[in-house]
């Protein structure tokens, strides 16, 4: 079993096809307008100053909104990429995200609407039904949800989720979740004002296809994750860890 928990980049698996890091929280995987540091960057770094290669092969498969953090999975060659390209757009490859959400959400549920991208100010409206004038800009999104444990404290209620998506559209989980009233705790665009440093409750956790599987649990430096702590490390967790697939390393 591939298992860290990391608030940094951290090298989790390498072969002579693939790599995998985890990405933190609160840095784009690649260069945008407001960007200084970028996921790129680091693993640019880690190759030349700790392995000495100047210029490796990065093939970038996959991407995870800058707020997100988890499992990133790269291409070390033009084969493996393609190979992984083929895997991700024919849905071979399974990605669960943690996610802690206000209030105490339903058990579990699949949640489909019709998201509205609005590009200039990089923000998704969300319907439940499409509306005709609004069809040719519209992107279906589904996904599954499954409650895994509540907190109950004198100032808020926090649910701790698994997310599955059938669709993989921009801000998806975190639009969502706010359209059936449970938003992502901390998530200041689509949910309800958060404190300056809060970070996005949302964790790309587990990644897998073929027989491997690579895990990363959230940093406990996120103040949504950290009243958690004793869940993730009980054997009902670990449990739900090694149900769909059995991790090789």
């Amino acid at each position: 079993m591939a298992y860290k928990s990391a608030s940094k980049l951290d090298m989790i698996y390498e072969d002579k096809d693939i790599f995998v890091v985890v990405k933190p929280q609160n840095i784009p995987v690649q260069s945008d307008k407001s960007a200084s540091l970028t996921l790129m960057n680091l693993i640019e770094d880690y190759f030349e100053f700790s392995r000495g290669i100047d210029t490796p092969f990065i093939g970038l498969i996959h991407r995870l909104d800058r707020h997100t953090g988890g499992v990133c999975v790269f291409a070390k060659n033009k084969a493996s990429l393609a190979a992984m390209n083929q895997r991700f757009s024919s849905r071979q490859v399974e990605k669960r995200y943690l996610a802690v959400v206000t209030g105490e959400i339903p058990p579990s549920g699949t949640l489909e609407h019709y998201l509205e991208i609005h590009q200039k100010t990089n923000f998704v409206k969300a319907y439940d039904s499409p509306p005709p004038s609004h069809l040719s800009s519209l992107k279906r999104a589904r996904l599954h949800y499954t409650r895994l444990h509540v907190m109950k404290s004198a100032t808020e209620t926090l649910s701790l989720i698994e997310v599955r998506l059938d669709t993989g559209r921009q801000h998806q989980i975190r639009v969502q979740l706010a359209a059936i009233g449970h938003p992502v705790s901390g998530d200041a665009k689509y949910g309800n004002p958060v404190d300056k440093g809060d970070s996005l409750a949302l964790w790309a956790y587990k990644l897998a296809y073929d027989d491997k599987c690579f895990i990363s649990l959230p940093s406990l430096e996120n103040r949504y994750f950290k009243p958690f702590e004793d869940f993730f490390n009980s054997n009902q967790f670990r449990g739900i860890l090694s149900s769909s697939y059995e991790c090789t390393k």
